[in-house]
């Protein structure tokens, strides 16, 4: 996606399946498990994130 510019339709229905990856409901409650937020989840290895 850093090459080619991709329609933000696509951008967000991607954006939407990460979300539900990282953050999915749980069948029986209802809700999903907040593993990091975004924010963590983003900043480099260095400072103690996960580097995605």
């Amino acid at each position: 996606m850093s090459t080619f510019l991709i329609p933000t339709s696509l951008e967000e229905e991607i954006q939407r399946m990460l979300n539900s990856f990282w953050w999915g409901s749980n069948k029986s409650s209802g809700r999903g498990i907040h593993w990091l937020n975004w924010e963590k989840l983003t900043m480099h290895k260095e400072h103690g994130s996960m580097g995605f």
